[in-house]
């Protein structure tokens, strides 16, 4: 398995779509699976801003896994966020002996996140919403890849304040012998 995150609006989703349709992987987006899975309830609250509890996220994407055969390379998209889903995801990897090869980390800063969300216009996108959850990236995202490195997992660092094809011309030069 690969990882890709970063923060919202980093460009997560559209260089896991060139990856999925470049190499021979299967996409998970987080982001996807919780707006097409997700009850009503689940909905506002994230409308609002608010992320989901882990076992709510958990459950969603271990059936979205679950669902891909063993033999697909799998790559997710914005997960995990913070360190409790990260101790979940190394115990769920094992338990379906599957491995996690890279996380790779597509890093824009915060007024660049801003602007590209705003653009987007989802109802969950307003300025106040995105900055704290850019904060969210800070405080959960950023020291669980610190954490997940000095555990040895590689990381692929990669600046996505360009234009996207270069971006993913880094990204699959650093996947290069993985897929």
């Amino acid at each position: 398995m690969i990882l890709i995150t970063g923060a919202a609006g980093s460009g997560k989703s559209a260089q896991a779509k060139l990856i999925e349709d470049e190499a021979n992987v299967k996409w998970l987006s987080t982001g996807v699976l919780l707006r097409e899975k997700a009850t009503k309830e689940q909905k506002v609250r994230m409308e609002q801003g608010e992320l989901l509890d882990d076992g709510e996220v958990e459950d969603i994407l271990h059936n979205a896994i679950s669902e891909v055969s063993n033999g697909t390379r799998i790559l997710i998209d914005g997960f995990p966020r913070r360190d409790s889903q990260i101790q979940w995801f190394r115990g769920y990897i094992k338990a379906a002996r599957r491995d996690l090869e890279a996380i790779v980390h597509i890093i824009v800063p915060e007024d660049v996140v801003v602007n590209r969300l705003i653009e987007r216009g989802r109802p969950d996108d307003r300025e106040d919403i995105v900055r704290a959850r850019y904060k969210l990236y800070e405080n959960e995202i950023l020291p669980m890849l610190d954490e997940m490195e000095a555990r040895g997992t590689r990381i692929i660092n990669v600046d996505g304040n360009r234009n996207v094809d270069e971006i993913h011309q880094d990204i699959m030069s650093a996947l290069k012998g993985i897929i």
